[in-house]
């Protein structure tokens, strides 16, 4: 399931891409489509999982949680 990590910092905000491979009650478990910097947690790279908050994911059009 594809879809775009919201990341806002002093500078503005950016739209990651990313693909959701889970999920958990609060968060995301998701994987960089792009090498990208993560605030608080340095560069996340290409393929790359982490967890992120549900709020900071946007779903692409016609997408529900798995």
């Amino acid at each position: 399931m594809g879809g775009y990590l919201r990341v806002c910092g002093w500078s503005g905000c950016a739209k990651i891409p990313v693909t959701v491979t889970g999920e958990t009650a609060s968060e995301f478990r998701i994987e960089a489509v792009e090498n990208s910097f993560l605030p608080g947690r340095g560069i996340l790279k290409k393929g790359q999982p982490a967890y992120v908050p549900k709020t900071a994911v946007k779903l692409e059009a016609g997408e529900t949680s798995l």
